[in-house]
């Protein structure tokens, strides 16, 4: 056997084994032996040790570039002043009933009240058709155009609950009303017109609220507490 047939069949061992068997067998100089192994590894070992992996080929992705989008702002809501341009402590009382959070304030260099600040159209304008059908003039704003808002006048009819009574007895009954616990955000009037005096107490937009007041006036003694639906 031959030199160079020797060592690759040594070489086809493991490594140690094989470094081992070769330098056991034989003395050569590191120039001789690296010749002789060079020579000996097969050729498919030599070509992948001599081959270098490819550079990586850097391919952007399409979200790398993409703009991320900004969330779309919500829209401004509006919000809507009703107030009554009759600055005096007797309409602020009669205010204060139906929304006790009413005040007296400056808005366009005068004098109003402001029966509330709404953020629902709808809200505002069933507060100022409550306000006028106690003949109390009422107006809307929308605070973020500044525009007024058309309302029309004291067309809706309300719920009320109604005490017949002689005109020297309405305000005996008056305080009678307005000292029980059970309030209600409602106005507490006295009235001539129609069918004679009375105390009223509206509005009620509900028949069902009307109802279940009237009852607890009843329950009180006001006995001739009765509904009345109109203007």
């Amino acid at each position: 056997m031959n030199l160079k047939t020797h060592l690759t069949a040594v070489l086809n061992m493991r490594m140690p084994i094989a470094i081992l068997a070769i330098a056991g067998c034989f003395t050569l100089t590191n120039a001789s032996f690296a010749q002789v192994v060079v020579e000996t590894l097969p050729a498919e070992n030599l070509s992948k040790s001599s081959q270098q992996p490819p550079d990586e080929v850097f391919v952007p992705r399409d979200l790398d570039f993409r703009v991320r989008s900004q969330p779309p702002s919500s829209p401004k809501s509006d919000r809507y002043l009703v107030y009554v341009n009759s600055p005096n402590s007797t309409q602020l009382e009669q205010v204060k009933q139906l929304e006790p959070g009413a005040f007296l304030r400056q808005y366009q260099g005068k004098s109003v009240i402001q029966a509330g600040v709404f953020s629902q159209q709808l809200n505002a304008t069933n507060i100022a058709k409550q306000l006028q059908s106690q003949g109390i003039a009422t107006h809307i704003i929308n605070l973020s155009t500044g525009q007024e808002v058309a309302l029309q006048r004291a067309i809706s009819k309300f719920y009320f609950v109604v005490i017949p009574a002689g005109a020297e007895d309405l305000p005996i009954i008056e305080r009678q009303v307005k000292q029980l616990p059970n309030k209600v955000p409602a106005i507490i009037s006295q009235r001539q017109e129609p069918r004679g005096s009375h105390l009223r107490v509206g509005p009620f937009t509900e028949r069902d609220k009307a109802e279940s007041y009237n009852r607890y006036l009843i329950s009180t003694g006001l006995t001739k507490a009765r509904v009345y639906y109109g203007r």
